[in-house]
């Protein structure tokens, strides 16, 4: 009876932080085709590539605390971590916002991207309140409120597509699109302090009750593999606009941000209550195999023939629902669709050596990708490969990466 109930409980928080996801993300596509109108493929790819440089100031500027506020078993040293994200947020914001109005002018590579470049500015505020969001949310998810976890989710993204469809309208360049990441995650944030009624005395006065060894050990471990990754995402992207031009870069971009929606629907709620779950049996002592073979065994009953369906219709979707300028996107996608749905189903256990303290194993894991992408790119500058070709191994070696993940998470539930 007891494991019913819990599994019910489950149930039900999954349910509830889909819904909020599904919501956002049903707002944020029912406004693509008309963002792909209002803005160009190119537009998109400035938008690519400073969404990646706001992630490389992320781990920068608060060294991935945020994401281990759900770690601790003392609600008051899960504050102090919170505490720790704003104040080492707030620090870096102050010197490189400046730093970064200036630079673009003596780096000319960054002066050839474009529009992106004269709002590179923005990007430590907009990682600064990402990261809040994302600790304000855990706190919430602590206490197993995710309804208004949710709630928050939908919020953002109304905000989201407010911000780039009144931009669009209203605002030169493309300042609609730069904005629109910033102004998501405050959206959130607004939504989520109101469940947050008070603050225990550790965020305010963090010098007197420091952060525990493992906690810091980890913020290390999480924030050098993020970076590893961020470089790893990055350097495809640098290669297909070098080698195919920016435009082809567009057209990946736009199918990597709609290939994983469903990640962002359900995979990711299902990530956020399996990591809370996890976290709580982990701190009770005991292991949460059961768990993780369950979650995954339910994440492929749903992505692996969502993803076969998609790689089939693609071709003629991409173009009929974006427009005919589109149409590379609709090739693209089908191959993108395995490493999509390896994905899908391992990414939302990804946690797992972040809660049994494994922190050899993320940069591990890390490395050994960045190492095998930048041996892919080697390999493919040597060849007459057109994008295609490039896309399909680049998705392969993903999904293989993702795989190895899976099974080494298995052995670490299992302690």
């Amino acid at each position: 009876m007891r494991r019913t109930l819990a599994a019910s409980k489950y149930l039900r928080d999954v349910l509830l932080q889909a819904s909020g996801n599904t919501a956002a993300q049903v707002i944020g596509i029912a406004a693509m085709p008309l963002l792909t109108r209002l803005y160009s493929p190119s537009d998109f790819a400035a938008l690519n590539l400073f969404t990646q440089f706001v992630a490389g100031l992320a781990i920068l500027i608060t060294l991935r605390f945020e994401y281990l506020v759900m770690l601790p078993a003392d609600q008051n040293e899960s504050h102090r971590v919170l505490g720790l994200v704003f104040r080492l947020g707030a620090i870096h914001v102050f010197f490189l916002t400046p730093l970064l109005v200036v630079l673009p002018g003596y780096w000319p590579w960054l002066q050839a991207q474009g529009s992106m470049v004269g709002w590179l500015w923005l990007a430590p505020v907009t990682a600064w309140v990402l990261s809040l969001a994302v600790g304000l949310q855990q706190v919430v998810q602590r206490k197993g409120n995710f309804r208004t976890s949710a709630t928050a989710e939908f919020i953002g993204r109304c905000a989201y597509v407010a911000c780039t469809l009144g931009g669009a309208l209203a605002l030169p360049n493309i300042i609609g699109l730069i904005l629109a990441t910033l102004v998501n995650a405050s959206g959130k944030i607004i939504w989520l302090v109101q469940d947050i009624q008070t603050l225990s005395p550790g965020f305010w006065k963090f010098k007197e009750q420091p952060i525990s060894n493992a906690i810091k050990k980890m913020a290390f471990s999480t924030s050098a593999s993020n970076l590893i990754s961020l470089i790893t995402g990055f350097a495809p992207l640098i290669y297909i606009a070098d080698r195919y031009g920016t435009g082809a870069l567009g057209q990946y971009g736009l199918v990597i941000s709609t290939l994983y929606l469903p990640s962002t629907l359900i995979g990711q709620a299902i990530g956020q209550v399996y990591y809370q779950r996890a976290c709580q049996l982990h701190n009770d002592g005991k292991n949460f195999k059961s768990l993780l073979v369950n979650t995954a065994l339910n994440l492929s009953k749903i992505g692996i023939p969502l993803y076969a369906c998609i790689s089939v219709i693609s071709p003629f979707a991409y173009p009929l629902i974006f427009g005919e300028s589109w149409l590379i996107a609709g090739e693209l996608a089908p191959w993108l669709c395995i490493a999509a749905a390896t994905s899908f189903i391992t990414t939302p256990l990804d946690r797992t050596s972040i809660i049994v303290n494994a922190w050899w194993y993320t940069i591990s894991w890390h490395l050994i990708r960045a190492l095998s992408t930048c041996a892919l790119l080697l390999w493919m500058s040597s060849n007459s490969t057109g994008i295609q070709g490039f896309v399909a191994a680049l998705a392969v070696l993903s999904a293989a990466m993702y795989s190895i993940d899976y099974f080494a998470s298995y052995l670490f539930a299992k302690k």
